[in-house]
């Protein structure tokens, strides 16, 4: 699902020191992932390229937009807590608006995914890596640079 682990930023007490809404997140990527079908951008999700890498090979351009990943097994309890509304519970909101636990987690806990993406490109093949996926910590600039690098090609506006 477009969007990955930045949907799950709505769900915390705080985003880039504003209090987040999980529908606020939700619709500006469907505005983004409706921009890139309009302009006929082929946007795969929940693929392991890696254990097939010839899925890339009709592509000339690839956007490696997978972000980062949890280290310390948080990769999937800190979703999960999420999902569950924990970032708004009171004595945990509060522990999660901590800049420097916020801090810990964005750029301590996480490291980058690009390089184990980009050693499957084929010569020829002009690869993008964005954000999160480059360093840990770029979640907003991540998910507005992927689309744009995707529109690229289409004939899209780049920012």
């Amino acid at each position: 699902m477009p969007g990955g682990g930045f949907r799950h930023a709505g769900k915390a007490p705080l985003f880039q020191e504003v209090e987040a809404h999980p529908l606020v997140f939700e619709r500006y990527i469907a505005d983004l992932v409706a921009d890139c079908t309009r302009q006929g951008v082929v946007i795969r999700c929940g693929t392991d390229v890696r254990a097939d890498p010839a899925l890339l090979a009709p592509f000339d351009r690839l956007v490696v937009a997978t972000g980062a990943r949890a280290r310390f097994g948080l990769g999937a309890l800190a979703p999960a807590l999420l999902d569950l509304g924990a970032g708004r519970w009171p004595g945990l909101r509060r522990l999660l608006a901590d800049p420097k636990l916020r801090d810990w987690f964005y750029y301590r806990a996480r490291t980058p995914t690009a390089d184990r993406i980009r050693a499957l490109a084929r010569p020829g093949q002009t690869v993008i890596a964005i954000g999160d996926a480059v360093a840990a910590g770029k979640s907003k600039e991540a998910i507005r640079s992927a689309f744009d690098a995707a529109l690229l090609g289409a004939g899209g506006r780049a920012g």
